[in-house]
């Protein structure tokens, strides 16, 4: 008898369950604004009693009215499972499952079929249709089992990806406290922790000690609780306390980090010579506390500390001291000690240590390391090219190319610098052609990736492909696309077929030729016929081809178009095909398209059709669903088209609408995403929202700076923000981007990043002091930058005429002087240098000083390059200058003949024909 009821019980929980799915997905929405009075089974029977006793109907609708009230009946029913009546337990579980899936009461049938089918997808796809709730139920009832750490990830991917939807859904359904609890459940990392202290804030709720991290940080382990804790302090602006907590974590890298972002360099200062002197000589250990007390002490005006760590990082490397070579030069070139950092290279590293000897206006000293005299340059440069091949050619594995190589390719880059491109070109050609009996590809690569480096991209397209060859590496590819603009390499290999297909026949490399020009803006001889640019178009869009090949059909696939493809049309004049291309791809659904289609409109002021393509936009964005889980840059295309509503709002004078789009603009930028968060913020200040971009650069800076030592992520969001308010907060931009640099000691960055970047930093320091009148200030940036770059034509043309006129005339002229100097030195061995000749006559000239010596020097710079309207217009105005107007301006007319689109040369031409009175 007993066994006969287990298994009626059995067989009625099965059946149960069949019913209840079934019953599930046509269950009628609760009104839950509306407090409902539970049933008084629930209220006053046992889960037992209510689940097992009564008839099939009333136990149904208890097991109902549980999984209606899981606020009231959360407890029961988990009581209930563990029953070993197995009706009841199993009528239990059916609802413990129901949570843990996120099927709840009111739900739409499509998502509870969803629910029910074990789509991985189904979890995300709560969040698509604003189902938050239901999903903090299923990440709630998942709590201890084995589904929650993958539950978690998921739901938290989502959020990272699509978070401006999700923000459009709870702000619409006024449901953004569910969203928050969502987050404060999921949250595994410190930007999650971030996203959730800024939805607080929003919602105005208190936060004090015990809510500065979210639930879910109870299972992180020690380490990231006190990371994410001290960056939520730091967002909030608590910076003291932040340090305290970096203090009491006991984390030395925390620590000194939370000091740097406090800018308590005295402290690490101190900390870090103590810690270097303790430290086992020449350990790897002992250079970084070394690194690290040159840094502070830079930073802190300490020059008794800043030479204890200069002598300790300069010390001879000893044979332990290789594996912390690359720290010791990096920290030393950051700092301008250039000389010690080449020498120190030179051992080991030859090629690097003349890098930085060049980029460091060393060039002298760069050839003197490469061990190429320049005077036996014209005589023995064939043999020293020869060397090379014949070492490469005795190869007899596969190691990296040989040392004499990448010292005659390191030579070749001075060489350009110098003005001697007839030198660089021959090592160039040779080196980068076949070989016979070498394989040259690497070489070749090499030799492409030089030319890059040296910014000549003309030579990179020239040596790219030989006569005869067949096919390019995707390594020479992807050099094209940073020899050529607006070139991926799917583009790349889209033109070349779509070329193909209109020149049949052409060879390989005529038909490299075309498409390079083509990207480059060129217009190649063979699409000077009427009809080509057209003909490209339509191949391009085609769509897909049934062709018959030997009794067979064939279907070719369509060629697909891209911004890219906009970009080529543009350049070429063909307008109206670049906005067909534009129209096509946003009639596909390419929201980057759609939003491009909208600025143009923007910026013509037709609000009412940018409105239009910023709606479809949106609609693009948020009609994909979960199904398709790579849509980070889709979402970050939706908070742009915010903006341009927000903008078109504005321009309408409809501030309400205006008013609900930036709230929703703000809350977006809680996003947990840092990637998307520097996106709209560079957005932001394009369109002239400064301070709302100044507002998430403010969160997104600490956020970024917790990143790991690997990691760039720093680096580029406060280049971003340096460029973007180097104008209006000079002393900030400075300072972030000053930090960023820092973070990237021991990074893989190129080498001449550590020459170039802190002249970045300091020119930008330069222009915060001369605004705010600091002339001690201004000349200690100035002597930085001088022991970086003594010939810095930049910092001389753009900011010492700045200086002199905030008063700091004796500054700018001292600082000119020690430039134009160091140049004419400069000149005196390298007399083939146009550039500089050049540059450092315009630098004259932008000051107004110096202005015969200029002239000497812009005249030398047009005897070695005629051609050049660029140095042509240098001497033009150097001429003016003098007063000699009439010279002046027959030269500018001959410079616009062969220029015309140059719009400086018209100004140039305008104003000496005012000055003498000629229209």
């Amino acid at each position: 008898m007993q066994r006969s009821a287990g298994i009626r019980s059995t067989v009625t929980a099965v059946s149960l369950l069949f019913l209840l799915t079934a019953a599930l997905a046509d269950e009628p929405r609760l009104d839950e604004s509306k407090p409902q009075r539970p049933s008084q089974e629930l209220l006053e029977v046992s889960p037992e009693d209510a689940l097992s006793k009564g008839s099939y109907s009333q136990r149904q609708k208890a097991t109902l009215e549980m999984w209606r009230r899981r606020d009231l009946s959360r407890e029961q029913v988990q009581q209930a499972a563990r029953h070993p009546d197995p009706e009841v337990a199993g009528r239990a579980k059916w609802v413990l499952r129901q949570w843990r899936r996120g099927a709840v009461p009111g739900m739409p049938p499509k998502i509870s079929r969803l629910l029910h089918s074990n789509d991985p997808a189904a979890t995300e796809e709560l969040l698509e249709y604003g189902q938050f709730q239901a999903a903090v139920v299923a990440v709630e009832e998942s709590a201890g089992s084995v589904d929650l750490e993958s539950i978690q990830e998921r739901i938290g991917n989502a959020l990272v990806q699509r978070f401006p939807v999700y923000v459009a859904t709870a702000l619409r359904d006024d449901s953004l406290p569910d969203l928050l609890r969502l987050v404060d459940l999921v949250a595994k990392t410190r930007e999650m922790a971030v996203c959730r202290v800024q939805l607080m804030q929003h919602l105005g709720l208190p936060i004090d000690d015990s809510t500065l991290l979210p639930a879910a940080a109870e299972t992180w382990s020690e380490a990231d609780r006190a990371q994410a804790t001290v960056l939520v302090l730091f967002v909030l602006g608590r910076v003291d306390e932040a340090v305290d907590r970096a203090r009491l974590s006991r984390d030395a890298e925390l620590l000194t980090l939370a000091r740097m972002l406090a800018g308590r360099w005295d402290l690490i200062a101190e900390t870090a010579i103590e810690s270097a002197e303790s430290a086992e000589a020449n350990s790897r250990e002992q250079i970084r506390h070394y690194s690290h007390a040159l840094i502070a002490a830079d930073r802190n005006n300490d020059s008794e500390t800043y030479q204890k760590a200069l002598d300790g990082l300069t010390r001879d490397v000893g044979v332990d001291g290789e594996q912390s070579l690359e720290l010791r030069w990096q920290s030393l070139a950051l700092h301008g000690e250039i000389e010690a950092a080449v020498k120190i290279l030179t051992p080991q590293s030859p090629d690097v240590a003349a890098e930085l000897a060049l980029v460091g206006a060393r060039a002298e000293q760069a050839i003197e390391v490469l061990g190429y005299p320049l005077a036996d340059v014209d005589a023995k440069l064939d043999s020293w090219i020869d060397e090379v091949i014949l070492a490469e050619g005795n190869k007899t594995d596969d190691t990296e190319i040989n040392d004499p190589a990448r010292r005659l390719l390191m030579f070749m880059r001075v060489m350009i610098r110098v003005g001697r491109d007839d030198t660089a070109w021959t090592i160039a050609s040779r080196l980068s052609s076949p070989i016979a009996g070498v394989t040259s590809n690497e070489m070749r690569e090499l030799v492409l990736y030089h030319l890059l480096m040296a910014a000549r991209n003309d030579w990179v397209v020239d040596l790219a492909v030989q006569p005869g060859e067949r096919s390019i590496s995707s390594r020479v590819e992807g050099y094209l696309t940073f020899a050529l603009p607006d070139l991926h390499q799917a583009t790349f290999k889209i033109l070349m077929d779509a070329v193909s297909y209109l020149m049949p026949g052409i060879e390989f490399r005529d038909r490299f030729r075309v498409v390079c020009d083509l990207v480059a803006g060129e217009t190649p001889k063979e699409f000077e016929q009427p009809g080509m640019f057209d003909r490209l178009y339509d191949r391009l869009t085609a769509g897909k081809r049934l062709q018959r090949e030997g009794g067979r059909v064939v279907v070719s696939p369509r060629i697909q178009l891209n911004t890219d493809i906009v970009a080529l049309f543009a350049k070429h004049g063909q307008a109206d095909l670049a906005t067909r291309c534009l129209q096509e791809l946003s009639q596909g659904g390419d929201a980057e398209s759609s939003l491009e289609l909208a600025e143009g409109e923007l910026n013509r002021g037709g609000t009412e059709k940018a409105s239009e393509y910023l709606q479809l936009l949106w609609r693009q964005v948020h009609g994909t669903g979960a199904s398709n889980r790579n849509l980070n840059a889709d979402a970050t295309f939706a908070a742009k088209a915010l903006v341009g509503q927000w903008i078109i709002a504005q321009r309408k004078g409809d501030e309400e609408l205006a008013q609900q789009y930036l709230t929703q603009i703000k809350v977006t930028l809680c996003s947990p995403s840092t990637e998307m968060r520097n996106e709209i913020g560079q957005y932001l200040a394009q369109w002239g929202r400064a301070d709302l971009a100044n507002e998430a650069f403010d969160v997104l800076l600490p956020m970024t700076a917790f990143g790991s030592r690997e990691a760039t992520e720093f680096y580029d969001v406060a280049r971003s923000y340096a460029m973007l308010m180097r104008e209006e907060k000079a002393n900030e931009a400075a300072r972030w981007f000053d930090l960023a640099i820092i973070g990237i000691l021991e990074s893989r960055f190129r080498n001449r990043a550590y020459v170039t970047l802190p002249l970045y930093v300091h020119r930008i320091a330069v222009e915060g002091a001369i605004k705010a009148g600091l002339e001690s200030k201004a000349r200690q940036h100035v002597q930085r930058i001088l022991k970086l770059d003594p010939i810095d034509i930049d910092f001389a043309e753009r900011l010492l005429p700045k200086m002199s006129e905030a008063g700091m005339e004796a500054l700018a002229g001292e600082t000119l002087d020690k430039i134009i100097d160091q140049g004419k030195a400069h000149m005196e061995t390298f007399t083939f240098d146009a550039t500089v000749s050049n540059n450092l006559a315009w630098a004259a000239a932008m000051n107004n000083r110096r202005l015969e010596e200029a002239l000497v020097l812009s005249e030398r710079a047009v005897y070695l390059e005629p051609d050049s309207a660029v140095y042509r217009d240098t001497l033009a105005e150097v001429l003016f200058l003098l007063g000699r107007v009439r010279e002046a301006l027959h030269i500018e007319e001959c410079c616009v003949l062969d220029d015309p689109d140059q719009w400086h040369l018209h100004q140039q031409i305008k104003k000496y024909r005012d000055l003498l009175g000629e229209k």
